[in-house]
């Protein structure tokens, strides 16, 4: 025995395409099915119910069979908003569709989800059969739907549901930047599709927020501006609030601006309430009638947060209901102007009166995204150090720089020069130049410098307080020639000496002198509080100063001392004796303020020659030596040089040293008796170490005696001879006079 049963089934959906809103018409389709199959039988007494959301409205006389159905169906609406379908008998394999239509009610919700639910219940058996069937079992009833549990039979499970669920469309939120306040910025900087805000600037966004046809809860829609540690803007208007035609607001907002987000005093957040909002319309239509649009500007603050580079998300987002939203967000791109200055000079080195031309270039740093503007660059010309030349300041025409500055020059010490621009364009080089002359009382050494300014901004209006500002700063430095000092050996007394000794350098034996001569070459300009020193070597020898004075004076020096040709280094009295050995060693000219007047021819006109004349003193701390290099320094001392200028001239000092002996002629040892003739021989010469020539040379010779007696008697002056030419006197008690 087989057991055999129906297999009904019910599928319930939606043939239309959502999502839906009110007015929208949704065909649902019934599917009733009992497939064929060997143990599947017929079902009888088959009834589907369908009832009706409330939100919905059925459309009459839409309920009709779409397909199959071949035993027949009995459709049935005039019980709406309860729909059903019945059939006496559904047989193995037969299939079934079934279609009707609703339309949305205005009262649908947005963003909700309308489920639908059709139910079926079938028999196993035609008509009504009362059970039980047997006595013997309470369970031998036919099998049904029924959920009563004093129904006949305890497996009544002949019954099936499907449940459509009806997406309803919710709101949407549309955001777009439709304009900023600065033509100057565009979107090709960093992101090409996103718009450039520099410091400063507004833009004026759009929300439009799409409210479905239908009720929606509560709309409240929020704009949240930038407001973290990347960046910053302010809500600075709420320029309009349009409600569509279609729309019925419970509430009418002119929105609320505040700090909602960093508590920083910048206004970050815009908020509209307009609680329930109907959309009336049931056209199907999407316009702006159906639409709320808000218009509202916001900045970009001058905030540390803000960089070049930084890019900022504005979100909006609209509230339809509980847990219902939608968002939209508009990016932009923050742009700055980065500029930067070069300063030079076309000299680094240079004397009173010498003229300069400053070049003064302003360009925009690689990298830099906006214009700039406002810029101004000041040069306020030291009156110390430099004389401007009036009328210089000039603007150079580069064809790199396409803005044209407005010059003043009216003042170059006080306000200082100055090259206003109302704009630098990205990628302009933009050149300034002007001349000077160095003061004629800058100081020799002293180091000038001339410093430029530039200062600009990020909008064009002037002082705008919304902007942010920036600067730069560069110079240019001048060295102030120095006093030169060269120093020689002018001639020595002694035409013996040469200085073939130990290199170069004159060579000094004892008791010459020696004279130096040393030139003071002065700048243009002023050499303050100059003095001039003159010192002979001290490092273990002995020279003395025998006399000191000017040679000459250039004719384009002033000398502030009054000092004129002729006069002596005594300045350093009493003290000229630098190492305490009663020697004098040092001669000094305290010539105050040197004034070069500018324009000189240069040469002997700037010049001033000093001479010192020095001995070799006849002095222990001079014999037996061999020094060379002795070094004698002139110094000229001017203020703010303590280690002065100096020029060097070298010596060597040189000694005659000579050695003697004496030797009688013939075989060794000599064997006289008394009457014998003795040869003597007397060797003078210079030893190894010998630097110089020696001169006044005398040679003494004492013939032998006993104390008493002379020993050897002198024959006469005739038998003397050699190589040196000696001048011989007999008549010295036995002494030769000078060679």
């Amino acid at each position: 025995m087989a057991i055999t049963e129906p297999d009904v089934r019910i599928s319930k959906t939606v043939i239309s395409s959502g999502p839906f809103d009110a007015g929208d018409t949704v065909t649902y389709d019934w599917h009733v099915s009992n497939p064929a199959g060997t143990d599947v039988s017929n079902a009888y007494d088959v009834i589907l119910t369908d009832t009706l959301h409330a939100d919905t409205t059925y459309v009459t006389n839409s309920l009709v069979v779409s397909s199959g159905c071949p035993s027949g169906v009995t459709l049935d609406d005039s019980a709406v908003p309860v729909l059903t379908a019945t059939w006496s008998q559904l047989a193995a394999g037969e299939d079934c569709r079934v279609r009707y239509d609703v339309v949305l009610n205005t009262a649908v919700q947005a963003g909700s989800t309308l489920d639908n639910t059709a139910t079926l219940d079938w028999t196993g058996l035609p008509g009504v059969q009362a059970g039980p069937f047997s006595s013997y079992n309470a369970d031998s009833c036919e099998r049904t739907a029924s959920t009563d549990v004093n129904a006949c039979g305890s497996g009544n499970d002949y019954h099936a549901s499907s449940t459509a669920s009806l997406a309803i469309a919710g709101a949407i939120m549309v955001k777009s930047l439709v304009s900023t306040s600065e033509p100057s910025t565009g979107s090709a900087e960093h992101n090409a599709d996103i718009e450039d805000l520099t410091i400063g600037e507004t833009a004026t966004y759009r929300l439009v927020v799409t409210v479905p046809e239908g009720t929606s809860q509560q709309i409240v829609v929020t704009d949240s501006l930038p407001a973290t540690a990347a960046g910053v803007m302010e809500a600075v208007s709420i320029d309009s609030v349009t409600v569509g035609g279609n729309l019925g607001t419970a509430l009418n907002p002119a929105g609320v601006i505040s700090d909602a987000n960093l508590g920083d005093g910048i206004n970050d957040t815009v908020i509209w309430d307009f609680g329930q909002v109907v959309n009336q319309a049931t056209d199907g239509v999407t316009d702006d009638d159906d639409r709320i649009i808000l218009e509202i500007t916001a900045r970009l603050v001058n905030a540390p947060a803000n960089a070049d580079g930084d890019q900022l998300t504005n979100t909006a987002l609209v509230q339809f209901g509980p847990g219902l939203t939608d968002t939209a967000t508009v990016d932009i791109d923050v742009v700055e102007p980065q500029l930067q200055m070069d300063k030079s000079g076309d000299i680094t080195t240079g004397d009173a009166g010498d003229p300069v031309t400053f070049t003064i270039d302003i360009q925009h740093q690689v990298g830099s995204t906006a214009e700039a503007f406002d810029l101004v660059m000041i040069d306020a010309v030291d009156n110390t150090q430099f004389d401007f030349v009036a009328g210089s300041l000039s603007a150079v025409a580069l064809p790199s720089c396409s803005v044209a500055p407005t010059l003043d020059q009216s003042d170059p010490y006080g306000v200082g020069l100055s090259a206003s621009y109302n704009d630098l364009p990205v990628g302009d080089v933009c050149r300034v130049q002007f001349q000077a002359t160095l003061r004629i009382d800058v100081n020799p050494g002293e180091v000038l410098t001339n410093t430029a300014n530039i200062r600009w901004d990020t909008l064009p209006a002037d002082g705008d307080p919304n902007e942010r500002s920036y600067n730069d700063t560069d110079n240019h430095q001048i060295t102030v020639t120095e006093a030169g000092v060269l120093k020689d050996v002018t001639g020595t007394s002694e035409a013996s000496t040469g200085s073939g000794i130990n290199g170069p350098e004159p060579d000094l034996t004892i008791g010459e002198t020696v004279t130096y001569q040393f030139v003071a070459t002065i700048p243009e300009g002023t050499t303050r509080n100059a003095v001039m020193t003159d010192q002979l070597p001290t490092n273990g020898v002995v020279l003395a100063l025998q006399s000191s004075r000017i040679v000459s004076i250039g004719s384009q020096l002033t000398i502030g001392s009054g000092a004129i040709v002729g006069d002596l280094g005594n300045d350093c009295l009493p003290d000229c004796d630098n190492n305490n050995d009663t020697f004098r060693d040092q001669a000094q000219w305290d010539l105050r303020d040197i004034t070069n007047a500018p324009g000189g021819a240069g040469g002997v006109d700037d010049e001033i020659v000093f001479e010192v004349v020095a001995l070799v003193v006849d002095n222990p701390a001079n014999e037996g030596r061999t020094d060379d290099d002795l070094v004698n320094t002139a110094t000229l001392t001017p203020a703010g040089n303590p280690g002065g200028i100096s020029g060097t001239a070298m010596v060597d000092l040189v000694e005659p040293l000579l050695s003697i002996s004496k030797q009688a002629q013939g075989a060794s040892p000599l064997l006289v008796d008394a009457g014998d003739t003795v040869t003597f021989e007397i060797t003078v010469a210079h030893q190894a170490a010998s630097s110089a020539d020696a001169f006044n040379l005398h040679i003494s010779d004492t013939l032998a005696n006993d104390g008493s007696f002379a020993l050897m008697d002198w024959i006469n002056d005739s038998t003397v001879g050699g190589t040196c030419g000696a001048s011989v006197d007999s008549s010295s008690v036995g002494n030769m006079p000078p060679w």
